[in-house]
């Protein structure tokens, strides 16, 4: 902090205070001369025709962070829920869907920037471990298994049929489509009223609810996304299962939803764990679960859900994260990572 060059813009002149006892001033050049900001410093901008005068007094923190390390703190907070949960973020809040006491399916919500209040749980006419969030409304799967809709705003109060197809299970979503399973093939829709098939292969792989989806924009095309879907699948005991898709609004760069095998050539996939969530965070894939009745580690993929690494110094767990005291999901927020946890506890991390 001894030599920092600064960078600033005036209209006026700018000088530093070098000497308080003859109140002598030295002319700042902005990018070129520096200042030692170990203790605080007085500036002077004069006005272009040098006739008038404003000081500023200026301190300089400097903040001492752990780089590329993943540092929690907890919140005790007054969400009420009731065995695992899922979470999604828009308009600047959050929403966890879990069940309540009676076993009725419930969300409840908080600011972004608000982990200690939540909202009154209020009962869904869906299921709520299978809502998908699309185009800004959120969209979930009766009995019957028909699709409704609702806005944020409009969660408590009203969810609308918002089509005719009848599916087994709501899968996820990207900018373009909504995806769903059928019962025969996996099928999208931009509209809602026509489908197109989007999967026909490994169907007996696909996860079960609840099914943890994100979308997000590749590296090297602003107009392709890729789309990751993961989950417990009864069909592998070994691993969780996770599936991928590049989507475009053009239908000749749309491709299939694929099954990431899990073979010789690549064993590490992502782990068959209790209460398994998955969240995307600063360009790349994380993802919690229980295994042998412990929190043990935060595993990252770095290729779109084919390999996944167990976290161990950097980016550990929160250490007091107990599954004795409920299922946690995780959800990227804003710049942090959230852990939310059954008994109200909610664990905020950020990678410097």
């Amino acid at each position: 902090l001894k030599a920092v060059v600064p960078s600033f813009t005036s209209y006026g002149d700018v000088y530093l205070l070098v000497d308080e006892a003859t109140d002598l001033y030295y002319t700042l050049t902005s990018g070129k001369d520096s200042i030692d900001f170990s203790k605080k410093v007085k500036l002077m901008c004069l006005s272009t025709d040098k006739t008038s005068s404003r000081y500023y007094n200026v301190e300089l923190n400097r903040h001492a962070a752990n780089t590329d390390t993943l540092e929690w703190h907890s919140v005790t907070s007054d969400l009420a829920i009731t065995g695992q949960s899922k979470a999604l973020v828009t308009d600047g809040k959050v929403f966890v869907f879990a069940q309540d006491e009676k076993g009725n399916s419930v969300v409840s919500w908080a600011e972004s920037s608000d982990a200690k209040t939540w909202s009154t749980p209020v009962t869904l006419p869906v299921d709520g471990l299978s809502v998908v969030l699309f185009d800004g409304k959120f969209y979930g799967l009766d009995t019957d298994g028909y699709l409704y809709s609702s806005t944020p705003d409009q969660l408590a109060a009203q969810w609308t049929k918002a089509s005719d197809q009848k599916v087994e299970r709501l899968l996820s979503a990207d900018d373009f489509r909504l995806y769903a399973f059928d019962g025969s093939a996996i099928i999208g829709s931009s509209d809602l009223d026509t489908w197109s098939v989007e999967g026909t292969t490994d169907l007996d792989m696909l996860p079960e609810a609840p099914i943890f989806s994100t979308s997000y924009t590749t590296s090297t095309n602003d107009d392709i996304q890729v789309a990751v879907m993961s989950g417990i699948c009864s069909n592998n005991t070994q691993n969780a299962v996770a599936w991928y898709k590049a989507s475009s609004a053009e239908a000749t760069v749309n491709q299939p939803w694929g099954y990431i095998q899990v073979t010789n050539d690549n064993f590490y996939g992502l782990p068959h764990l209790d209460a398994l969530s998955t969240t995307y965070y600063k360009n790349a894939l994380f993802a919690i679960g229980a295994e042998s009745g412990k929190y043990k580690y935060l595993y990252r993929s770095d290729d779109n859900g084919i390999t996944w690494h167990p976290q161990t110094e950097m980016y550990p767990v929160p250490s007091d994260l107990d599954p004795d005291n409920g299922a946690a999901c995780i959800v990227a927020v804003d710049t942090k990572l959230w852990i939310i946890q059954e008994n109200g506890t909610v664990w905020q991390g950020s990678i410097q």
